[in-house]
């Protein structure tokens, strides 16, 4: 088995990154079975997997070892918990009750915990980390941010803002943005940041000190790609607001479990969208779970494709989930972007947004292309003179422009103008509704 590992899916100008980390924080091999062997297994057998987990073609962890263990478990109440964890003998270490979410530390668990109906799923918790495609850099800063400069910056005109603006900006809906934190004193941010942080995750919210405080040569790099992110959510969007969620520390390590959290958390809040500039290296039990109560919950989850050139990662080949790829302002498909089976391109190349003490940073990367795609979703979605436009999906498919290669994306680049418009004159929907669905994937 692969070990899941969450990574941002960016494309830094500047200094390089010091280190890159994947897939540490195991000290024994699992036992592993082929998906030949998983499918010979009736879901009964192992109610712990979710028989919803995309078919990768990779080995799952079924049976084995592991440091560290999370768990979701279908009745979210604390004493279920401690009486679950006393029956088999576990330890619990983190635990969040009115989540359904806790861990425990134990070299493995007994087949018999894997079968028990209270548990949704199981996974390892692996210690995850940034890992860095072709040509990561980081940290490139523009200087201070000026409110009027950057809606028509090079990288985002063929959205023509502007024009999109006087239809809709967004209103009344919150994305939820995963990732490493934000600086909500910038100025682009100010006053569109939701106070909701989850409790069992650290504070999302960091001011910039200029300081280089861990020693690796960069300057505030780990929070400065949330606030980047998040700055180009209501550069698309200026009135949604933002709810940042931690999933990540200030090096860029996280684990499964900060996410299920981050995810839970949301869930909870009601946000409307949730952007996950972010991937794993592996499919997830518990994420797919999470990802699929969020979908029936009504949220739009918006991922990145990744930065591999090639396949797309999880949780972005998730079939509940919008993938994004990454275009350039010449209506290219990056070079370094996943294609193939991704649902929309959006603009990220060279992309200006946020970034820490007031400033502003140019990066490219799938992270960049997925916050236009969570900001175009919002539009849609937004209280306007259109409506919220539920399902919004197939003007956002039916509006796509085709790019090049055309066949490295299901329907084409976000044409958030040419969507509303289509919106306006189909209030109802009927029409494009039954005309474009999503294919399985």
């Amino acid at each position: 088995m692969r070990i899941p590992s969450i990574s941002f899916g960016l494309l830094f100008l500047g200094a390089s990154l010091a280190a890159v980390l994947s897939g540490c924080g195991r000290s024994s091999s699992p036992t592993a079975v082929s998906e030949a062997a998983m499918a010979s297994r009736s879901s009964s057998s192992v109610p712990g997997w979710s028989a919803e987990v995309p078919d990768t073609g990779s080995e799952h962890f079924l049976y084995g070892e592991a440091d560290r263990w999370v768990v979701r478990v279908e009745d979210p109440e604390l004493g279920m918990i401690e009486a679950l964890a006393a029956e088999y003998g576990l330890t619990l270490e983190d635990v969040a009750p009115d989540l359904g979410l806790f861990t425990v530390i134990v070299p493995s668990l007994p087949p018999e915990f894997w079968g028990d109906p209270r548990v949704l799923a199981l996974q390892p918790d692996e210690q995850v980390a940034l890992t860095a495609p072709q040509e990561m850099l980081m940290g490139f800063n523009e200087g201070d941010w000026d409110e009027g400069d950057y809606p028509v910056q090079d990288a985002l005109a063929g959205l023509h803002l502007q024009r999109v603006h006087a239809l809709a900006q967004g209103s009344g809906v919150t994305v939820a943005v995963l990732d490493t934190g934000i600086d909500p004193s910038h100025p682009h941010l100010a006053g569109r940041v939701v106070d909701d942080p989850c409790p069992y995750l650290p504070s999302p919210v960091e001011e910039a000190n200029g300081m280089d405080d861990d020693g690796d040569g960069e300057v505030d790099e780990a929070f400065g790609h949330g606030t980047h992110v998040a700055g180009i959510v209501v550069t698309v969007a200026p009135q949604a607001r933002i709810l940042p969620l931690k999933v990540m520390n200030d090096d860029g390590v996280g684990t499964s479990y900060d996410l299920a959290l981050g995810l839970s958390h949301a869930l909870e809040a009601g946000v409307q969208v949730v952007n996950l500039s972010l991937s794993l290296s592996d499919t997830s039990a518990v994420i797919a779970g999470l990802l699929e109560d969020l979908q029936d919950a009504g949220v739009e989850v918006v991922a990145a494709a990744g930065n591999t050139g090639g396949p797309v990662l999880f949780p972005a080949s998730d079939p509940t989930v919008v993938s994004v790829a990454a275009v350039t302002a010449d209506e290219v498909l990056a070079d370094f972007s996943a294609r193939g089976e991704v649902d929309l391109g959006a603009p990220g190349v060279h992309v200006v947004s946020s970034y820490p003490g007031g400033g502003t940073a140019m990066a490219s990367g799938t992270s960049m292309a997925t916050a236009v795609m969570s900001g175009s979703v919002a539009l849609l979605r937004g209280e306007s003179e259109i409506g919220p436009v539920v399902p919004w999906m197939p003007p956002l498919a039916r509006s796509a422009e085709t790019i090049q290669p055309s066949d490295g994306l299901l329907y084409g680049e976000v044409a958030p103008l040419a969507a509303l418009k289509l919106a306006l004159q189909h209030r109802e929907l009927p029409q494009i509704a039954s005309e474009v669905l999503r294919p399985e994937r």
